[in-house]
């Protein structure tokens, strides 16, 4: 644990240094403004939840990737191999950062958008868990290419298919595959932040799928990273 937060921590630094954060802020500073100017005209929870899904969550599934590709090509990983530390240890430095700076991203227009009234708890396990998933998505598609343009190509339909939910969400659709997602558990607990009275067990059982999901794709993750990268 001890070794698990000083990565952490290094990774928060190497965020500010490569000006991620600030780039992050700004961003959201840029969406909180929109907000204060459309929440009175549209429904800004909708609004809200669509940026959640392709913002603070591309955060983590784009910087994921990208920090892992340039610390392959600097060597880095390696020394995997001959550290002391496990791969479990550096594979959640690079995740859970950057879920951190997606879900603080996500609160702050939350905040803009629906006010105090928020869910807290809800709106930020929901949000963690789509941001620690997109997280692992990024990791999960680097394992088969270090060229950020292959990387990118083939982020696109992974993309896609991480907002199906979304057509149910917006009423375009009613199909209930789409509700197999591992995004829906999240999608409903963000939905339910922004009302009062929701049904508490239902809530708890997103809640567990939400986190079932992470941790499943978190071991297909580590298995993909290992074999395909560190060749083990």
């Amino acid at each position: 644990m001890r070794r698990l937060l000083i990565q952490m921590k290094w990774q928060f630094l190497l965020l500010v240094r490569n000006k991620l954060i600030t780039i992050s802020v700004l961003v959201t500073l840029v969406y909180v403004a929109l907000f204060f100017g459309i929440r009175e005209a549209v429904p800004a929870e909708k609004v809200l939840v669509l940026l959640i899904m392709n913002d603070p969550a591309v955060i983590g599934w784009f910087f994921a990737g990208v920090i892992i590709m340039m610390e392959y090509r600097q060597n880095l990983l390696a020394a995997l191999l001959v550290s002391p530390g496990s791969l479990h240890t550096y594979l959640l430095a690079r995740i859970l950062p950057l879920s951190v700076v997606g879900w603080a991203c996500a609160l702050g227009m939350a905040l803009a958008a629906v006010g105090t009234q928020l869910q807290l708890v809800y709106f930020s396990v929901g949000v963690m868990g789509i941001c620690l998933l997109s997280c692992l998505l990024g990791v999960f598609i680097v394992s088969y290419t270090f060229e950020f343009l292959q990387f990118t190509l083939r982020s696109v339909p992974v993309m896609l298919l991480v907002n199906l939910p979304l057509l149910n969400y917006f009423g375009l659709t009613q199909l209930s595959l789409f509700g197999l997602s591992p995004f829906q558990p999240g999608l409903d607990l963000i939905a339910a932040s922004f009302q009062s009275g929701a049904p508490a067990g239902k809530l708890a059982l997103a809640a567990l799928l939400l986190l079932g999901w992470c941790g499943l794709l978190y071991l297909l993750v580590y298995r993909m990273f290992k074999s395909r990268i560190l060749k083990l």
